[in-house]
């Protein structure tokens, strides 16, 4: 059993980064647009991800799927890149 604990760290660790990541991207997002509210409106229609799921993202209290995180990253990967004015 022993054995099975540096790979759950591992993991734990893995999925915190992940967490840590997504809300730091959505973040930088956010601070291209005067309305925190309308930009997250604007990803939400960009990606197709509901908008309650953003803000999940963004308090880290939600561990994103690769589903979830091919439909952010690429149909959005331009708006993190380059924030909108």
């Amino acid at each position: 059993m022993s054995n099975n604990l540096p790979t759950d760290t591992l993991t734990n660790s893995f999925e915190e980064a992940l967490r840590n990541q997504v809300a730091a991207d959505i973040e930088s997002f956010l601070k291209g647009y005067a309305d925190p509210k309308k930009a997250l409106g604007i990803l939400s229609k960009k990606t197709q991800i509901h908008s309650k799921t953003l803000r999940r993202f963004l308090q880290k209290s939600h561990n994103p799927s690769y589903q979830t995180l091919y439909k952010l990253y690429t149909n959005s990967m331009r708006f993190f890149l380059a924030p909108q004015t």
